[in-house]
Formats: C-alpha cells, sequence, structure tokens
C-alpha cells in the first residue's frame, strides 16, 4: 500500500510538469529497502532523444548514455554527495549521446530527502539541456583565442616595423656625421659613402611605401574600385615597366596569357601585387635566366596569374611563413638587392581583398 501510495505521488507530480517544459525534464526517485523507483518526466524525450522506459532498460539506466569521458567523473561525484549526510543538494553538468549520435549538455541540480540515518529516501531531480549554452562559450572561448592569436601577432609585428624602422638610421647618420665632418676623405671614399646613403634610403622608402599601403588596405581606407579590365593589357603594363631591370641582369620577362580573358578588379591593386610578384622573381633570379608570366582561366569564373622564375629559390621550413606578420622574411636578391619584407604580406592583403587567394 505504501508503495502504491508513492506510485501514485510520484505519478501526479511528474505530469505537473509534462506540459511547462520542453528544453528540460524531470526525474523523481522513491527508495524503500526493495530498491529506487524512478519516474521521469514524458519531455526526457524532447531532450535525449529517449523515452523513459528506454532509459529504464538500459543496463545502468541513465548512466548508460553519458559520455565516456564524462561517465567516471559523475559516478564518482554523485557516490560522494548520496554517501555525504550533511549535503542534500547537488549540481553536475555532463554530456549524454542521443541515439542518432548526437551529443547533449545537460546540466543536473538534484535535491534529496534522507532519513535519520542519513540515508537518501527521495530524490528528485530537474535536468537542463546547455546544448545552446555550451556551444555560445565555445565560440567564445575560440573568438577568445583568436584574439589572444591576433594580438600576439601584432605585438610581433610592431616589434619587428619598429625595428627596421630604427636600423637603417644609425648607419645613416653615422656615414653622413663622416661627409660632414672629414674633408680630407678621398672621393672615391666619399661616393662609395654617398652611393650606400642612397641605396639604404631608397630601401627604406620601399619598406615605408609597402607599410603604409598594407596598413591603408587592413584598415579599409583604401577603396576597392572594381572595373572591367583585360588581363593581358594589365600584365604587359607592368612587364614594361621592369624591362630595365631585366636588361641590367640579362633576365628574359616572357608572357603567356590568353587575349580574351577580363577580369572585374581594381586595376591600381592588381597592377601592385603582380608587379611586386615580378620585382621578386626579378630581385632572386641570377643573369642569363628567365621568368614567365602566365594568365589563364582557372575555375568558378576565377582567373589565375602565374609568375615563374628560375632563381635561388625558398627553403621549404620558410616557406609557410612568407604570408604571416609575425615572421618577417627578408634576405638579399642575387645582385645584393635589398627586400622590405613586407612585399609577399602586401601582395596577400591585396589579393585577398580582390577576394582571390596566393600561394606558393
Amino acid at each position: 500500500k505504501v508503495a502504491d501510495l508513492f506510485s501514485s505521488e510520484i505519478e501526479s507530480e511528474i505530469v505537473k510538469y509534462n506540459s511547462i517544459f520542453k528544453n528540460y525534464f524531470f526525474s523523481k526517485s522513491i527508495c524503500t529497502e526493495k530498491g529506487c523507483k524512478v519516474k521521469y518526466s514524458n519531455t526526457i524525450f524532447d531532450v535525449i532523444g529517449y523515452y523513459s522506459d528506454q532509459i529504464e532498460g538500459l543496463p545502468n539506466k541513465l548512466n548508460s548514455i553519458i559520455h565516456e569521458d564524462d561517465r567516471l567523473r559523475v559516478e564518482n561525484g554523485l557516490n560522494e554527495f548520496v554517501n555525504n549526510s550533511n549535503e542534500n543538494d547537488y549540481t553536475i553538468s555532463y554530456r549524454v549521446i542521443k541515439e542518432n549520435d548526437e551529443i547533449v549538455y545537460l546540466h543536473e541540480t538534484i535535491s534529496v530527502i534522507r532519513n535519520r540515518e542519513g540515508k537518501v529516501i527521495e530524490s528528485n531531480s530537474i535536468f537542463f539541456d546547455i546544448s545552446e549554452m555550451e556551444q555560445k562559450k565555445q565560440e567564445v572561448d575560440d573568438f577568445s583565442n583568436e584574439m589572444i592569436n591576433v594580438n600576439r601577432k601584432k605585438d610581433t609585428f610592431i616589434s619587428i616595423v619598429s625595428h627596421d624602422l630604427k636600423s637603417p638610421y644609425t648607419t645613416l647618420l653615422g656615414f653622413s656625421e663622416i661627409l660632414l665632418n672629414d674633408a680630407s676623405l678621398p672621393e672615391e671614399e666619399k661616393k662609395e659613402y654617398l652611393e650606400y646613403i642612397h641605396k639604404s634610403s631608397q630601401h627604406q622608402l620601399n619598406f615605408i611605401e609597402h607599410l603604409l599601403d598594407w596598413s591603408r588596405l587592413r584598415t579599409g581606407r583604401t577603396v576597392i574600385e572594381e572595373q572591367r579590365l583585360n588581363l593581358k593589357n594589365i600584365i604587359s603594363a607592368v612587364v614594361s615597366k621592369f624591362t630595365g631591370l631585366a636588361v641590367r641582369k640579362n633576365i628574359e620577362i616572357s608572357q603567356n596569357v590568353q587575349k580574351d580573358i577580363f577580369v572585374k578588379s581594381d586595376e591600381k591593386q592588381l597592377r601592385k601585387a603582380i608587379s611586386d610578384l615580378l620585382q621578386n622573381a626579378l630581385n632572386f633570379s641570377n643573369s642569363d635566366s628567365s621568368v614567365i608570366v602566365y594568365g589563364s582561366r582557372f575555375k568558378d569564373g576565377m582567373i589565375e596569374i602565374i609568375v615563374k622564375d628560375r632563381g635561388i629559390g625558398i627553403p621549404d621550413a620558410e616557406q609557410e611563413n612568407l604570408f604571416k606578420l609575425d615572421h618577417k622574411h627578408s634576405r638579399e636578391g642575387t645582385h645584393g638587392e635589398q627586400g622590405s619584407g613586407m612585399g609577399l604580406i602586401l601582395v596577400k592583403e591585396i589579393i585577398e581583398k580582390l577576394n582571390g587567394d596566393v600561394w606558393i
């Protein structure tokens, strides 16, 4: 009779909440000397994809569908709570796996009634589906980690740029002071110093121009003005700009571009990107070699531009860092040409603004 009364109480308590909650479900356990009887609200299926009779038919009841990475923690936590006669309330979060293998995050709040000996005679639980909350939390964590990484790269980049902006001036000031203060210098030595100052100043100006262009693109101050452009005309104009350098190094520049390819893009930015790639190819090519510029249709309405040289190449270990802000890559060309270290970073920024991609 006592058991029947308990069963009746369980049924009435569970039914009260069935139509109210959809993202929660409830359970009520009544324990006697013969064992515990558990009842779940009907909304259990809406949350974990199992009906109450299915759960009761599993070897370890609800524990059977707890994620294996959480199961031991849950079991140990519940056992410790049940055996602690001073505690009547407990909360725990864990994952369960639905029949379709979908993972659901549950937050369970438990309240128990104990007898005089401290043994649990009644347990009431509410299970909250916190999957959406966990997803949002994960998105926040991912975003936070991304921002930390971006900030780290920014700090490294600022450190690199600060060093590169400052370091040449020490030498420039040294040479200029010698020229100003030592009137007895031979003309040949004066010319050597002046040539160094001129070359270093050109290199520094190139670096600053690249840095400013990159900054304007990054901050949105450069407006992309798209128009219909003939690819062959664009590449021919860029190649003609480097004829003098190619002649001095005895490098042949050839083009293999289809005549009828038109691209919707920003002419100034596209020219700048191709120019930097061609400049690199010429700087790092040996004399009496060749550079070829290809232009062809690619896929999905895109075009592919390839600048191919037979130069000194780039070690595999360095290639993956070429376009990264926090890994400056700069070295002398085959005739001592100085690179800014910003050229390929700028190319990547331009091409991405033009909805493209760049790779080696």
